[in-house]
């Protein structure tokens, strides 16, 4: 039986399980959630999460949400390639390192220069600097020397990033300055499930532009 997975198409943690879930082969029936209509406020999706967040799985009656947590449930229990979670502690400690980068500072600076131009607001000028010394510059860092995240093989920890970068670019985001980024984001975007896992999000975007024309 495929497990529910719940993801809002412009959500970029939504975007990481479901590219983790493509890479490791898990069987998965998608539903989509509206977050802009407030379809996460539903009596229904409260009772499954009353966080009201995407992504979240039901799995035979389990639910669980965090995109972060989502990743290493689904592998462990159904993942084909152990590679992008590895059993080794060490290889699994630098994963889990960069998820908390992830998680506690690229995430927030990020967003910082994001929200505001979703909301069609000025971004403040400590806002940008965050978001350059404190999220991208250290990203291009820790890509030095390496193919991926936490090294020369995908993980979830690449999937975790992806969606952010990829928010900067639909953004028109310049990223031209971080060159390793650059490098990897092509990786990325040759996955052979790239386009497949991209669809939805891509004509969500384009149906955005369309309503505020």
């Amino acid at each position: 039986m495929p497990v529910d997975l719940y993801l809002f198409q412009l959500s970029p943690p939504s975007l990481a399980v479901r590219m983790a879930c493509k890479a490791a082969e898990v069987d998965v029936n998608i539903k989509w959630i509206n977050t802009f209509k407030k379809e996460q406020m539903t009596e229904e999706y409260l009772k499954i999460n009353p966080d009201h967040t995407c992504p979240t799985i039901v799995d035979d009656g389990f639910c669980l949400w965090e995109s972060k947590a989502i990743m290493p449930y689904l592998l462990e229990k159904y993942g084909k390639n152990e590679s992008l979670y590895p059993k080794d502690i060490k290889q699994r400690a630098i994963i889990d390192r960069a998820l908390m980068f992830n998680a506690i500072t690229f995430t927030p600076k990020v967003y910082g220069v994001l929200l505001p131009r979703l909301a069609k607001n000025e971004v403040s000028e400590e806002a940008e600097k965050e978001f350059k010394e404190k999220a991208m510059d250290k990203l291009n860092r820790d890509l030095e020397g390496k193919q991926f995240i936490a090294g020369d093989n995908l993980t979830i920890a690449d999937f975790a990033f992806w969606g952010l970068i990829t928010l900067l670019g639909l953004f028109d985001i310049d990223t031209s300055p971080w060159s390793n980024i650059c490098s990897w984001a092509e990786r990325m975007k040759a996955l052979p499930y790239y386009e497949e896992c991209h669809k939805e999000l891509f004509e969500f975007w384009e149906e955005m532009k369309k309503v505020e024309s």
